[in-house]
């Protein structure tokens, strides 16, 4: 397997993947017992975010196959994305200001096809060395806590030892915990 840059010709892979992890029926989720993705990321925006200095995009590939991927960006390029977003987050006054004046990199997505064991640990592996060699200080994520909680997820970023620093609620009701790990 080789983890790398996400290049033009990855993009129906990541779909592909991508479509295999979304939480399908948002409104009766039962018990999910693996981790999931809520909001998809389409083709267009991909291809947007490739060229882009603020944005890196990792796939797992077996020979020309993506197994999975990772999506992050620069924070502030987030806040752009998603307005309003800080101003929903409630966290303590150090974490805001942790997230106002340092350079942190917001982990959108990460994705792996069932069954490929050991894919989402090269994945964030390899975007924590790109993050700290951008000099990057942190890295946070939002896992759904509400309607459904993402256990899955939740275990497999503390183990990376991100923790828990604040949470944001949407306008459609959903709650998530924001992780964060320092890196610098």
């Amino acid at each position: 397997m080789e983890v790398g840059f996400a290049k033009a010709e990855d993009i129906d892979g990541i779909i592909s993947v991508q479509k295999r992890r979304l939480l399908r029926e948002k409104k009766n989720v039962g018990i999910v017992k693996e981790g999931f993705l809520v909001y998809p990321v389409s083709s267009k925006e991909l291809k947007e975010l490739l060229p882009r200095e603020n944005a890196i995009i990792l796939v797992a590939k077996e020979r020309e196959r993506v197994l999975g991927y990772i999506l992050s960006y620069d924070l502030n390029f987030w806040r752009e994305l998603k307005p309003g977003w800080y101003e929903k987050l409630n966290a303590s006054e150090h974490v805001k200001q942790v997230l106002l004046r340092k350079k942190v990199l917001y982990l959108r997505h990460i994705a792996r096809l069932k069954g490929c064991k050991g894919v989402g640990t090269r994945l964030l592996s390899e975007l924590m060395k790109i993050a700290k060699r951008r000099k990057y200080e942190y890295v946070i994520c939002e896992i759904l806590e509400s309607p459904v909680k993402n256990k899955t997820s939740v275990n497999f970023f503390e183990k990376f030892g991100f923790v828990p620093a604040g949470s944001v609620t949407y306008s459609d009701g959903f709650k998530w915990r924001i992780f964060i790990k320092k890196l610098l």
